[in-house]
């Protein structure tokens, strides 16, 4: 099962092993350049702006 860390589900499985799961910053770069068709146009047309959005939502998955 894998679910994302909430008290009440880790409750249910207290005294069951665990172990995490986190994203590269591969596989987050990955799923942003996937998705930046998705942009306003006004992003998509300043790749300094793109850039710039990536790497702070790479820190930010990271807890940066």
């Amino acid at each position: 099962m894998t679910s994302r860390p909430t008290p009440d589900i880790e409750k249910g499985f207290k005294g069951c092993l665990s172990h995490d799961i986190l994203a590269s910053e591969e596989d987050i770069q990955r799923y942003l350049d996937g998705h930046k068709s998705q942009l306003p146009k006004i992003v998509l047309i300043r790749p300094e702006l793109q850039e710039e959005i990536t790497t702070e939502i790479v820190k930010a998955v990271k807890g940066t």
